[in-house]
């Protein structure tokens, strides 16, 4: 994956020097699978819409640009094995909790700013819900795996930072 993963960046940072996307972003059929995580796909469309929330056309030097599309990639990888792990763990959240949080980020603003927010990150109204749901999930996996970690003793404690303490004296 990593292999193929690099190709498909160094490719897309060539299709974004050159000038945009290879395909229309909306053709969801056409798009080329940018990398396979178990039974889900990244598409390049989803990728390229990703980097271009993230800025990354806005990055002069080639070598950053390619560097940041593979972190973001890299990003997107992992929250799809998370999502993946959560589904599996039967962790799940109700709409009425995501239009709570999604209720929370837009308080606060001058009414119309949130929507103009929005369109500056190229996302509708309902991508933005899905981002806040996949969000909600990961944390609920999250919390639930660190709830059924066995407490650290304060021996365990002391002799971390002992072996810590006598590794940086060296």
């Amino acid at each position: 994956l990593g292999v193929v993963a690099v190709g498909v960046v160094a490719s897309i940072g060539v299709a974004l020097v050159a000038g945009g996307c290879p395909s229309d972003p909306r053709d969801q059929k056409k798009s080329p699978v940018v990398a396979t995580i178990g039974d889900q796909q990244i598409l390049e469309n989803e990728f390229l819409a990703t980097l271009a929330q993230h800025g990354t056309a806005r990055i002069a030097d080639p070598t950053a640009r390619n560097s940041v599309a593979r972190a973001v990639l890299d990003s997107m990888i992992r929250e799809r094995l998370m999502l993946q792990a959560a589904a599996k763990a039967g962790i799940t959240v109700r709409d009425d909790d995501v239009e709570r949080e999604v209720r929370a980020r837009a308080d606060g603003y001058a009414p119309g700013t949130f929507q103009r927010l929005l369109v500056a990150e190229q996302l509708t109204l309902p991508q933005f819900k899905e981002s806040v749901r996949r969000h909600l999930v990961t944390d609920a996996f999250l919390r639930a795996k660190l709830a059924e970690a066995p407490p650290i003793t304060e021996a365990e404690l002391r002799k971390k930072y002992e072996t810590e303490d006598k590794d940086q004296k060296v």
